[in-house]
């Protein structure tokens, strides 16, 4: 029975106990008189306090977690969250997943083996032919062919990339620096 039904026009909140209009319930279908107990205003406050609450307690039962992948515990920040697993967070920390995915990519954009990607991966950091700088890894790969060529540093491939591979270009661009010397 809906409330106007009934023809009841208010109702007792059984929380803060003041008469209010119906229009002031939550329709509650399987009640009698098809309203909630208790009214809006004071629904609202209880299930807003329940949900800080529940987030409370989850931030203070969980202040670490196990990476499966490094076999460390770090703190909760460390990992992604994820609704669909028990915990709330994926099993493998962020810097171990960065580096799978890293990997992954390395195997699949540039046809590295999984040994080469794993290592490039994990040790991002070496000194270049081009600039002598000792700097984060890239990988660089002919854009012709795809093949990779061997690793740079981030500046200097932009520049054999914007070159766009082309010799010649390069050389002017080298004459051009030559003749405009200070």
């Amino acid at each position: 029975m809906a409330p106007m039904e009934v023809g009841i026009s208010s109702k007792v909140c059984c929380i803060c106990s003041v008469d209010k209009p119906v229009s002031e319930f939550y329709k509650d279908k399987d009640r009698s008189d098809g309203l909630y107990t208790k009214c809006k205003p004071c629904h609202n406050t209880i299930s807003k306090n329940y949900a800080e609450k529940i987030k409370l307690q989850e931030k203070e039962s969980v202040a670490e977690k196990f990476c499966v992948d490094c076999s460390t515990s770090k703190p909760i920040s460390n990992f992604t969250k994820r609704k669909d697993t028990k915990s709330g967070y994926l099993s493998v920390c962020k810097p171990c997943r960065n580096k799978k995915t890293r990997a992954g990519n390395y195997i699949r954009r540039y046809g590295l083996d999984a040994k080469a990607a794993q290592e490039l991966a994990v040790d991002r950091i070496s000194i270049y032919k081009i600039c002598d700088t000792k700097t984060i890894v890239v990988v660089d790969h002919c854009h012709a062919n795809g093949k990779v060529r061997g690793y740079l540093c981030y500046s200097c491939n932009t520049v054999l990339g914007l070159a766009k591979d082309n010799v010649d270009i390069l050389k002017s661009a080298i004459d051009y620096l030559e003749s405009n010397k200070e």
